[in-house]
């Protein structure tokens, strides 16, 4: 065999062997989609290879051998081109065995059909040898099966141009951009191939498409290793990133927006065309400091942002990532994380967790206030009753002893009432039930209740208001105000002292006062007598009290959508005050059911 090289046999071999080192080195490198790109370089490489031999021949067996060796890259290149494409772009998914068989057969045929053409000349008609200004090639006539060939040629490279296409529509930034280096890349032969068909070549007779093919084929395959074009493909990236709950963000050193998915478009509120290579200065609905802090190179953490969104608040835990090469900042990656729903169960665990807090104070407070100030005077009685069994007390003692233990008995039953309706309001919640009602009329009944304990401590008790006053709130719990109000005064007057009621408009609310010149409030227990903390003082009679009365007072008149407060001056007296709804005109009835105070 002997060969006479020229500058195109010599390039078409060199280019050859140069892509099929490079098929080598991307096959062993990088992912498997790229093993398939290798592929279809090594088959160009073939291609080239053989025609930059064939034409290199001066004898048309010789000739014919390395056109058919020429023609095993021919026929597969299609087939592993378009293959590859689908794989690149993540549509393989319909791409089963029998579809895949039938690619491959099909070229297989192709080729039988090449190689046994003597015998049957359907693919080349005819074929003379032509020599000229130092070339020799190959000038045949095509027979039917060369241009269904041909179809099968055209159909796969279009389609896959076409897929790319498709491609290039669906993706974004940087990763549209390595679709198109491809699509350009499959152009560009196709072209030379074009112009080879019509006579148009710049090479003349010269068959520039494995030229074409090996130049992009190796641009393509440089990029695969040197520039790194395609460490994620493109559609494989868009399936993982477009169904992220994620927002995914990238910014260049210039904070211009180089890729993002449709979470982040979403919660930019911008269109997801309107973005690529847009400035992110800002985050519409978020606080401007907070967006300054994730542009800010200097930190690589994660940070909370509010950012409102279709007049909803949404919490988001962004991560910022620096993205770095070579120490030279490259950009940054956001990633936002929604946490509303986080947030919302960690608020409500907290407020679960005080409410548990709360219902254990309360639990032990119902039982050291049950186990002192019912056991307390339940054990004195029982104890006298136990003596007066034993004969141990005289009669002339036990008639003594009678009114302490009515006393006694009294002090009982009312700090059961206020217990009984204090511990149903704190577990079960309190069912109120506003009417209308006269306020002046509960304060003279309540004091006509108590009329025996104040003529017993010589106490004066005023209310000269005739003018009837109505009021919007819950009898009951009113009802339960007064006495312990009037009942605390008279507890704390010593004998002479005066207690007086007085009522006053205020807007739209009526202000009770209770006023007394008892012994007076310290500033300390002024301080916690309405709040959760139950103590109890002796009365200056050393009366003893339940520690409940004023605590329940300011929850039934909170609940009524009231206030209470009190002042006071040690040996001066006193004055608590409260307010409630004036009732207003045509009032109707309802019901509140009020949980969780």
């Amino acid at each position: 065999m002997e060969l006479v090289l020229n500058s195109y046999s010599i390039s078409l071999i060199v280019f050859s062997l140069v892509a099929l080192f490079l098929a080598g080195l991307v096959y062993n490198r990088i992912g498997l989609v790229a093993k398939w790109f290798a592929a279809c370089m090594a088959v160009i490489s073939i291609w080239a290879a053989g025609y930059g031999i064939s034409i290199a021949q001066n004898t048309i067996g010789e000739m014919i051998f390395w056109i058919n060796v020429e023609y095993i890259g021919i026929v597969l290149t299609p087939t592993i081109w378009f293959v590859f494409v689908l794989k690149f772009t993540g549509r393989d998914c319909k791409l089963n065995k029998t579809i895949f068989s039938a690619f491959f057969g099909f070229a297989g045929l192709s080729l039988l059909m090449v190689w046994t053409n003597p015998l049957h000349h359907l693919h080349y008609a005819d074929y003379q040898i032509q020599h000229a200004a130092g070339h020799s090639w190959l000038l045949s006539t095509p027979g039917p099966w060369y241009y269904i060939h041909v179809a099968y040629f055209y159909t796969l490279i279009a389609s896959g141009i076409y897929v790319l296409i498709k491609s290039i529509r669906l993706s974004s930034g940087v990763f549209r951009q390595q679709s198109l280096v491809i699509l350009i890349g499959a152009l560009v032969p196709w072209a030379a191939n074009v112009s080879v068909i019509f006579r148009t070549g710049v090479f003349g007779h010269i068959d520039s498409t494995p030229f074409a093919f090996l130049i992009s084929a190796i641009a393509i395959g440089i990029g695969f290793l040197q520039f790194k074009l395609f460490d994620v493909v493109p559609m494989a990236r868009d399936k993982v990133i477009n169904v992220m709950r994620e927002g995914w963000l990238v910014l260049d050193p210039q904070n211009r927006i180089i890729d993002f998915n449709p979470k982040m478009a979403w919660i930019m509120q911008k269109e997801s065309q309107n973005l690529s290579g847009l400035h992110f200065g800002g985050l519409e609905g978020a606080k401007q400091e907070e967006v300054d802090y994730l542009l800010d190179l200097s930190h690589e953490n994660d940070v909370d942002v509010e950012v409102e969104i279709g007049n909803e608040l949404f919490s988001f835990e962004v991560t910022c990532k620096t993205i770095k090469e070579n120490n030279s900042n490259k950009g940054r990656l956001l990633i936002f994380r929604n946490i509303t729903q986080y947030k919302e169960d960690q608020r409500k665990l907290q407020q679960q967790s005080e409410e548990l807090k709360e219902l254990n104070v309360t639990k032990g407070r119902l039982l050291s206030i049950i186990s002192h100030d019912v056991r307390g005077p339940l054990a004195v009685l029982t104890q006298i009753l136990e003596m007066s069994g034993r004969g141990e007390l005289s009669e002339d003692d036990l008639k003594e002893l009678l009114p302490k233990l009515g006393e006694n008995l009294n002090n009982i039953t009312g700090f059961l009432d206020n217990l009984l309706v204090w511990a149903k309001s704190q577990f079960e919640g309190e069912m109120i039930s506003p009417k209308m009602f006269d306020i002046s009329t509960e304060i003279r009944k309540n004091i006509g209740l108590l009329s025996a304990t104040v003529e017993a401590k010589n106490i004066k008790v005023f209310f000269d208001e005739k003018e009837e006053f109505l009021v919007w709130a819950d009898p009951n719990m009113i009802r339960l105000v007064v006495r312990n109000l009037l009942g605390n005064a008279v507890k704390f007057c010593r004998p002479g002292d005066e207690i007086k009621f007085r009522i006053t408009r205020k807007h739209e609310h009526v202000e009770i006062s209770v006023s007394d010149s008892g012994i007076g409030i310290s500033e300390e227990n002024l301080e916690r007598i309405f709040s959760s903390e139950t103590f109890t003082t002796h009365g200056t009679e050393m009366e003893q009290g339940t520690g409940l009365g004023l605590m329940l007072s300011k929850d039934f008149v909170t609940k009524n959508e009231g206030k209470i407060w009190a002042e006071s001056k040690v040996g001066i007296g006193s004055i608590f005050y409260f307010t409630i709804p004036i009732a207003p005109k045509n009032k109707e009835v309802s019901l509140y059911h009020l949980h969780n105070y």
